[in-house]
């Protein structure tokens, strides 16, 4: 969340055999949190047109049909709910890492008015 550094290079695909069109994506890399550093960061790429952190609820359930996504809003919901949780597990890097804690929330603070149950 708050990746301000998501080129295209920084994604990969995998497949079975060039020429099959089992192509998928490649488990992340490369991910950071810009906005701990860079608090008015935006997005590298645009998503559905939009290169805000957050774009609109139904940028985000259209981007999710487009990847196949099953269930978005419920497992956007569980994702919201894991971060809860971890935060709340990992006070103590909170407190060291305020400024990450701080970004990572404020990225978290749009799905949670959308998509938080």
């Amino acid at each position: 969340m708050g990746n301000g550094d998501a080129h295209l290079k920084n994604f990969g695909v995998l497949y079975s055999d060039p020429v099959q069109f089992d192509t998928r994506l490649a488990p992340a890399y490369d991910i950071v949190n810009t906005t701990a550093y860079i608090p008015e960061d935006s997005l590298a790429l645009d998503l559905s047109g939009n290169k805000s952190m957050f774009a609109s609820r139904l940028g985000i359930l259209e981007f999710a049909r487009a990847c196949e996504v099953e269930n978005p809003e419920a497992r956007i919901q569980a994702l919201l709910q894991t971060l809860e949780a971890v935060l709340k597990r990992e006070d103590e890097y909170c407190r060291l890492a305020p400024n990450v804690a701080r970004a990572i929330r404020q990225s978290a603070q749009g799905f949670q008015l959308s998509f938080g149950g």
